[in-house]
């Protein structure tokens, strides 16, 4: 058997009794190429910068106009054009007038673009929570309009932004009368966010040599070099390059959060300041930032796996996937034309909040690429979003299977790992819950999880379940990619197989490495899909005292009808056989929906009991959990059949088990389809 065997060397995990052996460092676990090189999270600074002596040079230079031209006059286009010319809006309409001068020699709106930057009557581009946002607008409607600004208005205009900004950048410490700013924490995702710090090197680079404020342009742009901890700085242990890298690794996706959709959130902060900021280095210096940006390079392949009903389409994130496809159309064409494939599947963004990037950046002109034209394998490990998934086709009605494996914890992360979600036809088979905190819990997911009834947190699942560093668990939180990629335990390392076949995909997840009481010796999911067969069967084992309860749940859309081990819903049937015995049970319905076995609601500030009842909540969030629930060790094993209503037969063997004709070996580490004894249709 040739298998798709996942590239890392995983760690000795505590099997049976063994001690827990604490994890190498993740750079010694997996290597991590960035544009072919390997990256070491210390990328090293330039020995100077080059800023380009004319405008443009924010977002585009004098050298990109005519082929941006060109792009804004072909038929993808054309609504937007007429959208641009007549932008008077209080978000991007001051910008737009500034490119419309640029692009058309628009002089009318050339004076309405003059008269809000010199009066700084300049808002963001309607992103949530980017309150800071503005500066770069700013910086756009400046440098785009400069050559038609007198001296007089240059510094008028200066004058007033210095105003407003007031001590959000470091004039007091350039001016040697204060301190420098707060330092700026990569990791942190307020702030990127909503600070004013990911914007003080644009602006530097926007009125760099124009007479206005030359000294402290060319002080923060040094600074900025050097890596001063004050300022964002796309270099060294503290950058953003290495950083953003180790949050989307190999396959796009960020750690930052389990996103609703894709680009809400931490994501959504860490997603828009780095796409503004990269652009502008890229745009007015000698430095070339989007190739060696893993981040926005493979969105496309983090979408593309993990779309549909279970990742719902964000207006921004979509205008993301409009710039990847016109900044890495030479870079990576294999994924530009993924990420035009994608637009067309979802539709173009028409928001506010990048609607110039998409035009500026973007092409649409791209040819498109579908995962059969780039032969994308339908099962896939994407180390950067933490999950596995596995589908059928990828027709848009086909079946997509997916479970959470939480490999790595770069930031604030509360998804647990082993956490399982099935849809077909973008209905859902087992719920994969996308509002709050707490989402991707055992108790509001489907998923395994394990709880000391002498220990009383209502946060169900997360002290006593996977805990993550931003909580407190372990070292703590670290604040740049070179400590974290090079400090062991650091990254909890989850998952423990991956083998994708033409027949069967396997998947198998550790969860004992992520527990904050040591009672979990052994806990472990895998997740077998076998896509020929509509069949999904879940695989749970773990060893714990006898006084210390676990619970195993399937999160449903509808209420099942439970005989013995036999749970059967609107689309799909299981069998759910316990090994000590126990019997599956259902807690749901309109006022019970996230109601647990012991009859407390899992706290959340999104749901409200009775949600249910609007059916559209009820698909999204599921309408209760079917239950297996005991004390000590145990294996379960739950086979779905998708689209049946016979349940798949399980057997007990000596060493494994044999689910509808198909056997396994649960002797080990991992649990092992016997291929030999099977005949895999």
């Amino acid at each position: 058997m040739t298998a798709l065997l996942l590239g890392i060397t995983l760690v000795t995990m505590c099997l049976r009794g063994e001690e827990k052996v604490a994890s190498p460092p993740f750079s010694q676990l997996s290597e991590l190429t960035v544009a072919g090189v390997e990256t070491a999270f210390d990328g090293p600074a330039p020995s100077r910068i080059v800023v380009r002596d004319t405008h443009p040079r924010i977002m585009f230079s004098r050298d990109d106009l005519e082929n941006l031209r060109q792009k804004l006059h072909s038929a993808e286009y054309g609504r937007d054009v007429v959208v641009l010319r007549a932008d008077r809006s209080t978000s991007t309409g001051p910008s737009s007038a500034a490119l419309n001068y640029q692009l058309f020699d628009d002089q009318t709106a050339l004076e309405f673009a003059k008269q809000k930057l010199i009066r700084c009557e300049i808002q963001k581009w309607g992103w949530p929570y980017y309150d800071n946002q503005w500066i770069f607008v700013w910086a756009c409607t400046y440098d785009w309009i400069h050559d038609a600004l007198t001296e007089k208005e240059k510094l008028m205009a200066w004058q007033q932004f210095r105003k407003q900004v007031g001590d959000q950048f470091n004039f007091a410490a350039f001016e040697g009368t204060g301190n420098y700013v707060q330092e700026f924490e990569t990791n942190h995702n307020d702030h990127w966010g909503k600070r004013a710090s990911p914007y003080e090197g644009v602006v530097a680079l926007a009125i760099h040599g124009d007479g206005v404020a030359d000294d402290w342009a060319e002080w923060t742009i040094e600074k900025i070099r050097s890596g001063h901890r004050s300022f964002c700085t796309p270099w060294g242990k503290y950058g953003m390059i290495d950083w953003m890298n180790l949050m989307a690794l190999d396959t796009g996706g960020c750690q930052a959060s389990t996103d609703d959709d894709n680009a809400a959130g931490y994501n959504g902060f860490y997603a828009g300041a780095t796409m503004l900021v990269t652009g502008s280095w890229n745009s007015a210096t000698d430095q070339h930032l989007w190739e060696k940006m893993n981040f926005f390079r493979y969105w496309p392949l983090w979408n593309t796996y993990d779309n549909d009903t279970p990742l719902l389409q964000n207006g921004f994130g979509l205008g993301i996937m409009e710039v990847v496809a016109g900044r890495y159309k030479e870079l990576d064409p294999a994924m530009a034309g993924l990420a035009n494939w994608y637009s067309a599947q979802h539709g173009p963004s028409d928001k506010s909040a990048t609607f110039l990037p998409g035009l500026i950046w973007g092409d649409r002109r791209v040819a498109a690429k579908s995962p059969q034209e780039l032969k994308l394998p339908l099962a896939k490990f994407l180390r950067g979003a933490d999950v596995c998934i596995s589908r059928d086709s990828w027709q848009a009605d086909g079946l997509l299977v997916g479970m959470r494996s939480r490999y790595l914890d770069t930031l604030r992360y509360e998804g647990a790992s082993g956490c399982v979600w099935i849809y077909r036809q973008n209905q859902p088979i087992l719920v994969r819950p996308r509002s709050g905190k707490w989402r991707d819990q055992a108790t509001t997911c489907s998923g395994l999880g394990f709880r000391d009834p002498n220990v009383v947190n209502k946060r169900l699942g997360t002290s006593q379940g996977a805990g993550a560093t931003y909580w407190g668990r372990g070292i703590g939180r670290v604040d740049n990619a070179l400590v974290a990629a090079n400090v062991g335990d650091y990254f909890p390392n989850c998952l423990s197989q991956a083998i994708v076949e033409p027949a069967f995909h396997i998947f198998t997840t550790r969860l004992d490495p992520l527990y904050t009481f040591d009672e979990v010796e052994r806990a472990e999911r895998t997740l077998v899909h076998f896509p020929q067969d509509n069949l999904v069967v879940i695989v749970d084992q773990f060893e714990i005292p006898e006084s210390i309860e676990y619970y195993s749940t399937l999160r449903l859309p509808d209420t099942p009808d439970i005989s013995e081990t036999t749970v059967a819903w609107s689309n799909a049937v299981a069998n759910v056989v316990s090994f000590d015995g126990t019997r599956p049970i259902w807690i749901g319905g309109a006022e019970k929906e996230l109601m647990t076995p012991w009859g407390e609601w899992i706290t959340s500030r999104k749901f409200a009991p009775g949600y249910s009842r609007d059916d559209e909540k009820r698909l999204r969030y599921g309408l209760g959990s079917v239950w297996t629930h005991g004390k000590g060790s145990n294996t379960i094993v739950s086979a779905i059949h998708v689209g049946s209503k016979q349940a798949p037969s399980i057997e007990r063997l000596p060493t494994g088990v044999r689910v509808a004709g198909y056997s396994f070996d649960l002797s080990g580490g991992n649990v092992r389809l016997l291929t030999d004894q099977t005949k895999l249709r």
